[in-house]
């Protein structure tokens, strides 16, 4: 780690850890350090302090499981809200975007290879383009869904592989998730793996 002032309130922070990287602004250093701007890399070369404020996140991974939380907030609860931590709600909306190239992602049972996933912030929200042999379209995430502005998917291309018989229970009830619009081009059921 490296620590470098490079105005009279602002400092630039450099980290450096097994294959990962960071570059980023603090300012209000020294009783109210926000941040302003950075880089994150993770197998991917040397991270740069950006032009632009916000975070940008470039990734090179082997894998990347991503599994939903067990609960998930009511999103037509406006008491909601509060169950959100601020320090999470303001890291997110730092985020700016994310270049990713990913050789498996798995959600839930199913497995796709070979992605890139690239995200933007984009109207209160952020926009993820997909693309990859099985799983490919658009997903735009509101920072705050609601009934009137729901999670949208486009898909263009999703190839679903069945699960097998004991792997599909319903753990969750569909209630708890997000809302959400899915719309698939081209989709593709294959039985068993």
């Amino acid at each position: 780690m490296t620590l470098h002032p490079i105005e009279h309130d602002a400092l630039e922070l450099a980290l450096e850890w097994t294959g990962v990287r960071a570059a980023l602004e603090l300012s209000g250093y020294p009783q109210n350090l926000r941040f302003e701007r950075g880089e994150l890399r993770v197998n991917a070369g040397a991270a740069k302090l950006p032009d632009a404020p916000g975070l940008a996140i470039v990734a090179d991974l082997p894998r990347w499981r991503l599994d939903l939380p067990a609960a998930l907030p009511d999103s037509t609860d406006s008491t909601t809200d509060a169950d959100i931590e601020p320090k999470t709600a303001a890291w997110w909306n730092a985020l700016r975007d994310v270049d990713a190239r990913i050789g498996e992602l798995v959600l839930g049972d199913q497995s796709f290879t070979q992605l890139t996933l690239a995200v933007a912030r984009q109207d209160s929200g952020l926009r993820v383009e997909l693309d990859g042999k099985d799983l490919a379209g658009r997903v735009t995430v509101p920072d705050r869904p609601t009934p009137m502005r729901p999670i949208n998917v486009a898909l263009q291309r999703l190839h679903w592989h069945r699960a097998s018989k004991e792997r599909q229970r319903l753990d969750r009830c569909p209630r708890s998730a997000p809302l959400a619009a899915v719309g698939a081009d081209r989709r593709r059921i294959a039985a068993g793996r």
